[in-house]
């Protein structure tokens, strides 16, 4: 059974990459893999404002900045766009309106790359990869670091602060 909003409403899904995984996401967007040859039913090349090499923008956006011990170093983001309100011909709509988005949640340095997809089937998603920049305050100055997860813990406190409210106990003591 279909669900009754269907076309009408869009999704947003997020994964973390690792250095790994952002090499395996390159080749996908560089149609280099066995699964976006599967996906493919023509020879559009993709949109993009930025290119598809994928590490090489990614190292040329976190030079100088400090990256936290973790593994997860950038993120995907891919939104797909609902059938029954957008336009799918219209890549730079969806490309502008995505990065748009983006850059309302993580900041106008979030992003490295951007991708539209023209030669699979489904016709309304859009790839964004971002490592967020924010300025971190230690005892030598200010300096420029890269957190995959600071902005969404804020978007989360923003919209669902009752589930940090243990967060807040534990600072009074």
């Amino acid at each position: 059974m279909k669900s009754p909003v269907a076309g009408k409403a869009g999704s947003i899904r997020l994964m973390h990459l690792t250095p790994s995984l952002l090499v395996l996401a390159e080749k996908h967007g560089k149609r280099l893999d066995e699964r976006s040859q599967l996906r493919r039913i023509n020879d559009q090349p993709p949109l993009t404002t930025t290119g598809l090499d994928l590490v090489e923008l990614f190292e040329e956006h976190i030079k100088g900045a400090m990256l936290h011990g973790g593994k997860k170093r950038a993120t995907h983001i891919n939104l797909q766009f609902p059938k029954d309100l957008v336009d799918g011909e219209d890549p730079e709509y969806m490309l502008g309106h995505a990065r748009g988005f983006i850059e309302a949640v993580f900041g106008h340095e979030a992003i490295f790359a951007d991708r539209v997809d023209r030669d699979e089937r489904g016709r309304h998603n859009v790839d964004v990869f971002v490592a967020p920049k924010y300025i971190k305050q230690n005892k030598s100055g200010p300096k420029v670091a890269i957190s995959t997860s600071r902005d969404l813990k804020e978007l989360a406190r923003a919209y669902y602060p009752t589930l940090f409210e243990d967060e807040k106990d534990e600072k009074k003591k």
